[in-house]
């Protein structure tokens, strides 16, 4: 059992104050959890001292559970290493098909999707806001990639991305939705576009 930390989503952004809870799954800081029948939250930090809740050990409450997935299953997690530690003084999203995150110098650290033919990859959602993860060193970076399975019979895809990223600011979830007609990629595709040394 973990103890954790949760603030209360509110339209879909954390708010408030954070509240103290067990948990009787697994969780890691920014996952999406169900609190209680009709509340939802994000997780904060979990792995909480005991000796923190000592005093009122006897109120604190479990949560459900994570969020329910809808978007199918998880084919890949990955630990995004060249953000953790790095601080942009830049974050922002472009028309929903470019995530730019910028550095001191210049240098960018774009999420995109090259385009071939049949297939669109957008963001779809952005939970949290960009400016928490401007200049302040970025302390979780990850992404997880679901594949939805197709029950039509026409080869149809779809694949769902979201990338957590974290600042002592707050955390923030973008979810990318990717279609195709199963024979295109529908993953996003991540670059690294440096300053051109001046002549």
């Amino acid at each position: 059992m973990q103890i954790i930390k949760v603030r209360f989503l509110k339209e879909d952004k954390p708010t408030g104050k954070e509240y103290t809870y067990y948990s009787l799954v697994a969780v890691t800081p920014g996952d999406a959890v169900q609190i209680n029948s009709s509340a939802k939250g994000i997780v904060t930090e979990v792995d909480v001292p005991e000796e923190e809740i000592a005093a009122y050990r006897d109120k604190v409450k479990t949560i459900v559970g994570l969020v329910e997935n809808k978007y199918g299953v998880i084919e890949r997690t990955i630990t995004l290493d060249d953000f953790i530690g790095k601080t942009f003084v830049k974050v922002e999203n472009i028309n929903d098909e470019e995530l730019i995150f910028t550095l001191t110098d210049g240098t960018q650290y774009v999420f995109y999707h090259e385009q071939d033919c049949c297939e669109s990859v957008t963001i779809e959602d952005i939970c949290g806001n960009l400016s928490d993860l401007e200049n302040s060193p970025i302390t979780l970076a990850e992404e997880y990639c679901h594949e939805r399975v197709d029950e039509s019979g026409w080869g149809d895809g779809a694949t769902y991305t979201f990338y957590k990223f974290a600042t002592v600011k707050g955390y923030v979830t973008v979810r990318w939705y990717g279609c195709s007609n199963g024979y295109y990629s529908e993953s996003v595709d991540f670059k690294i576009k440096e300053v051109s040394p001046r002549e």
